[in-house]
């Protein structure tokens, strides 16, 4: 059985050229239709990849200017006290 992502590239960067290049492809698909239901169809899958990849790049950013803490792993012996 297929693992979900499993043909996702994995760095960021990459998953972002994928996105719009699959963007791109729904824009193209959608100006191909012949139908309108499947022109609306493409053209929103296109804007879900377009969401998809402004999510991304804000992420990208906010953790560029905020780099995680790593927090030192709690004692196990103070745990559940």
């Amino acid at each position: 059985m297929a693992r979900v992502g499993q043909n996702l590239p994995d760095l960021p960067e990459e998953r972002l050229i994928k996105y719009r290049l699959l963007a791109s492809q729904a824009h193209d698909a959608a100006r191909a239709a012949t139908t309108p239901e499947a022109r609306n169809a493409y053209i929103g899958m296109a804007r879900a990849w377009e969401t998809l990849v402004e999510e991304m790049e804000r992420a990208l950013d906010f953790a560029e200017r905020e780099p995680t803490t790593i927090l030192p792993m709690p004692d196990p012996k103070t745990l559940n006290r």
